[in-house]
């Protein structure tokens, strides 16, 4: 005979629904990923995107993996959890690519059991061969984050119109703003522009959007008198 009344069932189906929200729920919301964009400049070497994040849930083992266009691994890090006592415990070191796991459980906001500060570099190269791969982090099985990675040159002219010689370059290429004989380089406030540039990281030349080619010897229409 079933001496469980309907009442109790009904608390233990609730309290057994809720463990499994609370264990199915994502442990990686709202990760602050830095920076935003998915260009970079040819060549690339440094660090790519650091991951902030603070799981509401458990700890767990934290995952970077790079794959190529056809979704092959290239360089995989994971940071196993260790049960909780150190979610980050070190990675195996895999050659050309790096990756860094911080945790703190000290002064974090309410509602959270601790926060990650996690970042994926690369030092090799970043060549057209790594054009369209990807990058995922993963906590337990909660995706974090996930960027399909455009690697382009540094353009010219420039979206000013600005021409660079060379006429393209790959990350750190350094160059000149070379304007036509008829105009001079100038920064946007009227001063004087520096021709030397250097393609950076964001696929753009330094100082790019600061600078336009103007008339070397502009005319100043001025009223005339009695106007």
């Amino acid at each position: 005979m079933n001496c469980i009344s309907p009442a109790y069932t009904n608390i233990i189906k609730l309290w057994t629904f809720a463990v499994i929200i609370i264990y199915a729920s994502p442990t990686c919301s709202n990760p602050t990923v830095t920076p935003l964009r998915k260009t970079w400049a040819l060549d690339y070497t440094g660090q790519l995107y650091l991951v902030y994040f603070c799981p509401s849930v458990q700890t767990n083992d934290l995952t970077w993996s790079f794959q190529d266009l056809l979704g092959a691994d290239i360089a995989v890090f994971t940071f196993p959890s260790s049960l909780g006592s150190n979610p980050c415990q070190p990675a195996i070191h895999v050659p050309g690519y790096s990756a860094t796991c911080q945790y703190n459980n000290t002064g974090i906001p309410a509602g959270v059991v601790g926060c990650y500060t996690t970042a994926f570099s690369v030092t090799n190269k970043l060549t057209s061969s790594f054009n369209q791969s990807t990058l995922q982090l993963v906590h337990g099985v909660s995706s974090c984050f996930a960027q399909n990675i455009l690697l382009q040159a540094c353009p010219s002219p420039t979206s000013n119109n600005v021409p660079v010689n060379p006429s393209s370059g790959v990350y750190n290429t350094q160059a000149n703003f070379s304007c036509p004989q008829d105009s001079t380089l100038f920064n946007m406030d009227g001063t004087t522009g520096n021709t030397a540039t250097k393609c950076l990281a964001t696929a753009e030349w330094e100082n790019e959007k600061i600078v336009q080619c103007w008339p070397a010897n502009p005319t100043i229409n001025l009223p005339s008198p009695g106007n």
